[in-house]
Parts: C-alpha cells; structure tokens; sequence
C-alpha cells in the first residue's frame, strides 16, 4: 500500500504542474485483493467505463494480490495471465506487487 500512495503522490504533483494553477477534478479507483475473480470483471469493467465516462481524469490502480483463487487463473500454462490480459483489456493505469503474486515462485 505504501508504494501506491507513493506512486500517487508523484502523479498528483506531475499532474499539478502540468495545470499550472486551474482547478482539476481527479477520480481514483483501485481494487485490492482480487484474488483471481474473474467472474467479477464483466461488472468491474461496466463500472470503470460508465466512471470513465463522466469523469475526464480517473486514474485506476491496484494494489495487488490478483492471482491465487481461482482454478483457470492458478492451473494456465502461464500461471495468472487470465488475470493480467483482463486487467490490460480495461486498462489499468498501476498496478504493484501483493505476496500472492509470489505464490508460483519467484520465475514466474
């Protein structure tokens, strides 16, 4: 979580000189723990779209553990990528490490 509100506060000061004084609306969205719950994203992608939308400025993130949970996403060939092709399909901005993404070992 510490390196979120880092990685947040760097943007938040790029973003403020980059206005150069005006009044700017940021929206923030982040998932934590997905655990691999990929039946969730039909709803997840809805949801950040519709936000998209209304909003011109929506920075999405999370804050990992997004793999172990799920059979499909645990058992790939490539351990979580169901996981990680969805996540670019939506797109995320940022993402960072939680201890499950080390569930498979360091190689992977």
């Amino acid at each position: 979580m510490k390196q979120i509100f880092l990685l947040v506060m760097v943007v938040l000061q790029i973003f403020a000189f980059a206005q150069k004084g005006r009044e700017v609306e940021l929206v923030f969205l982040y998932v934590n723990d997905m655990h691999a719950k990929i039946d969730k994203f039909p709803y997840l992608s809805t949801m950040v779209k519709e936000i998209k939308q209304k909003h011109k400025n929506v920075i999405f993130l999370s804050a990992g553990d997004i793999f172990s949970g799920n059979p499909f996403v645990d058992k790939h060939q490539q351990p979580g990528f169901p996981m990680i092709d969805l996540m670019n399909m939506l797109p995320f901005n940022y993402s960072t490490l939680g201890n499950h993404e080390f569930d498979f070992g360091p190689e992977v």
